[in-house]
């Protein structure tokens, strides 16, 4: 199995996991790491640490941070540097988490995982546009 850990400042973690227990239900090599106000860096590495050793028996650990060159990304960054099955990215969201949780029993290779996961991010960012509508029975509704 990909074990999921997601990081990032102030209860970002906590905050995307209960979203995502809420939609997709409790999950398995799933942990969620906050940078509170208060910690070192150093102690946001060693709750990163405490929670790869709890993800020990996953293939792949997949680190889903809040945003590139923050201190949770760049400490999940250096740790992974020293190791082969841990996999960093940046600008979760919840698209992108629910397509992770939901999709990670079809994927046997982490890369092809993140590929899926940074894909359902890319389509997930949009724009909502009221366009003009001439004539109301066009509309379906949102």
């Amino acid at each position: 199995m990909l074990g999921i850990l997601i990081t990032g400042h102030g209860h970002f973690a906590t905050g995307m996991g209960s979203a995502v227990r809420l939609l997709a239900g409790e999950q398995e090599a799933f942990e969620l790491v906050d940078f509170e106000d208060g910690d070192s860096t150093d102690r946001l590495a060693e709750k990163i640490i405490a929670a790869f050793d709890r993800l020990a028996g996953c293939e792949n650990i997949i680190v889903c941070t809040d945003i590139i060159g923050g201190s949770p990304f760049k400490i999940a960054a250096t740790l992974a540097a020293n190791r082969d099955d841990v996999h960093v990215i940046a600008g979760t969201s919840v698209a992108v988490l629910l397509t992770a949780v939901l999709e990670r029993d079809d994927h046997v290779r982490a890369d092809n995982f993140i590929e899926t996961i940074l894909d359902a991010g890319h389509r997930s960012l949009v724009e909502f546009k009221l366009t003009d509508v001439e004539d109301e029975s066009e509309v379906d509704g949102i």
